[in-house]
């Protein structure tokens, strides 16, 4: 039975079935994924968006203008390359 997710932030919103992998547009909010059905349940992650090493760099070398072009096109913004979910009842204590 799969389990059928959601992952969104204030740049879309991305259906997807696990396990697999997909691709989202980076944002300076957070991700949220939600999944419901399968063997386990329904249950959520979010993943925290952060400021990348590039875009530091920006602020450092080419001051502002290069730190804000990043961030309207939100190249300035990362979420951990891999995310595992997890359900809280597969998890071992």
């Amino acid at each position: 039975m799969p389990t059928t997710c959601v992952a969104s932030n204030d740049k879309g919103r991305w259906n997807f079935q696990t396990p697999n992998a997909v691709q989202i547009k980076k944002s300076a909010g957070d991700l949220t994924i939600t999944c419901e059905g399968g063997l386990v349940g329904n249950y959520a992650f979010k993943a925290i968006s952060s400021a990348n090493l590039p875009m530091w760099g920006n602020i450092i070398a080419g001051g502002a203008v290069g730190a804000v072009v990043d961030m309207q096109n939100s190249t300035a913004f990362e979420y951990p390359a891999r995310m595992v979910l997890e359900p809280a009842i597969c998890k071992f204590v």
